[in-house]
This record gives structure tokens, C-alpha cells and sequence, in this order.
């Protein structure tokens, strides 16, 4: 008898489980679907904007494509990096890291505001040999100066 007591008991919640989790509304499998579509189309809308700009800017779109997806990675390799700074910053708790703080916060800042200029170049145009030159300056000079900060710790 405390046996069968036990098997319903243990198999109730699992067949509550199984009964609930297909309740999912109508209503709200249409806005997720709708969600879906609508953001679907408006990234492939800007795409098609911004590849109908840098051909009228003379720009190839490979060109552009490889330039920004190895320059996001950079990128993402210095949110990386500053992290990992602002994690050991924290764990030290020292007064002095401060200076190391406020440092790291400018690089961050720079980060931010070269990812941001690489997602406006569609729209600005500027002349692209100067602006890929400038570009890619600006990141050798992040990573080097994330890298001296990581070592001085």
C-alpha cells in the first residue's frame, strides 16, 4: 500500500508537468511570431540601407564587411580585457586602484565611442583609405595601452 501511495505521489508532478507546459496561449505565440518577423525585417531593411550607401560611397562591400568584422573583434577582445581590469580592481580593494579605476573607465569610454564611429560610417562617408588608417591606429593604441595596464597589475 505505501508503495502505490509513493509511485502516485512521484509521478503526480510529473504528469502535472507534462499536462501544463503545452498551455502556452494562442495570443501569445502570434506576438512572438510577430516579433520575430518584425525584427527580421527591419535588420535585413538596414542591411540592404547601408549596403545601398557604400556602393554609392565606391566602397566594395566585402571590403567594408571584412574591415568591421575584424575590427568588432578587437573590440570585443578590449570589452574583454577591461572587464577582466575592472574584476581585479574590485577584488583588490585598495585605495590606490583608483588611478587604475579611472583609467580603465577612459579606455572603456574609447572602446565604446570606436565602436560607435565604425557603426556610423555607412551614413558620415568620409574618405574610407583615412578612416580605416585612423581606425585602425586608434585600436593598436587601445591594445597596447590595455595591455600595459594588465601587466602593471
Amino acid at each position: 500500500m505505501k508503495k502505490a501511495i509513493q509511485k502516485i505521489a512521484s509521478t503526480a508532478p510529473l504528469l502535472a508537468g507534462i499536462i501544463f507546459a503545452g498551455c502556452d496561449s494562442p495570443a501569445q505565440d502570434d506576438n512572438d511570431s510577430y516579433e520575430k518577423i518584425y525584427f527580421a525585417k527591419q535588420s535585413s531593411e538596414t542591411l540592404q540601407k547601408e549596403r545601398d550607401t557604400l556602393i554609392y560611397s565606391g566602397i566594395s562591400v566585402g571590403n567594408w564587411e571584412k574591415f568591421r568584422i575584424g575590427a568588432e573583434r578587437r573590440i570585443l577582445k578590449n570589452e574583454f580585457l577591461i572587464d577582466d581590469l575592472k574584476t581585479r580592481i574590485r577584488k583588490s580593494g585598495k585605495q590606490s586602484d583608483l588611478i587604475f579605476e579611472k583609467k580603465t573607465y577612459i579606455l572603456e569610454q574609447k572602446n565604446k565611442n570606436l565602436r560607435n564611429r565604425i557603426i556610423a560610417y555607412p551614413e558620415v562617408q568620409s574618405d574610407w583609405d583615412s578612416f580605416k588608417k585612423e581606425i585602425t591606429g586608434e585600436l593598436d593604441d587601445l591594445s597596447v595601452e590595455l595591455k600595459e595596464m594588465g601587466y602593471k597589475k
